[in-house]
């Protein structure tokens, strides 16, 4: 990944900033090849107004749906269903299939589905998953490496 930006400053205030972004995406490949994508962005000023912030939220009170606070919410994540269990360990299943011995190029799309099944899930949960994974994964292991 690599950036590059410029910015131009008059009397405190951005008049231009240019940006250019590039990414290489190389998993499971070896660095041998990837996916390259690169972006470009412009923000240039183009005049100023005054006003007060106060006539601002007056004027614009409908885009305002509502504030909340910018804390982390360690409120803990309710229990998962029997439904999201079944479903991760199903998709678990299904990334061994396609994963070994060769990773097939659907691989990314059912980890991606696994990843978004095991957001909802809890460390009890996950954990469970992982001591079960030898029955699930017979052609690999999900197990966590040995320590040395």
């Amino acid at each position: 990944m690599s950036y590059d930006s410029y910015l131009t400053i008059d009397n405190n205030v951005y008049r231009e900033i240019s940006c250019l972004e590039t990414h290489l995406l190389v998993p499971f490949s070896n660095a041998s090849s990837g996916a390259l994508t690169t972006s470009r962005s412009r923000l240039e000023l183009k005049g100023e107004e005054s006003y007060s912030s106060n006539e601002f939220l007056e004027q614009n009170s409908e885009l305002v749906d509502g504030r909340a606070t910018l804390i982390f919410d360690h409120t803990p994540a309710v229990k998962p269903t029997h439904g999201e269990i079944k479903a991760a360990r199903e998709l678990l299943v299904e990334m061994c299939a396609v994963g070994f011995p060769n990773i097939k190029r659907e691989f990314i799309d059912v980890f991606t589905n696994f990843l978004q099944t095991a957001k909802s899930l809890d460390y009890k949960t996950l954990s469970t998953l992982l001591q079960r994974s030898a029955s699930t994964c017979t052609q690999g292991s999900l197990s966590r490496p040995s320590r040395r």
